[in-house]
């Protein structure tokens, strides 16, 4: 199994979506990312 980081673009896009009030899930969804994922970069 490999893993990836998240790129710089993703962790603007994964702030942006939190500050208009998408959920971890949605998000995840949307970057075809784990939701634990999403979490993690948001902790």
């Amino acid at each position: 199994m490999s893993y990836t980081h998240l790129t710089k673009t993703e962790l603007i896009f994964i702030e942006e979506y939190h500050s208009i009030g998408h959920t971890e899930r949605k998000i995840a969804k949307n970057l075809k990312r784990g939701h634990e994922t999403i979490y993690r970069a948001g902790a």
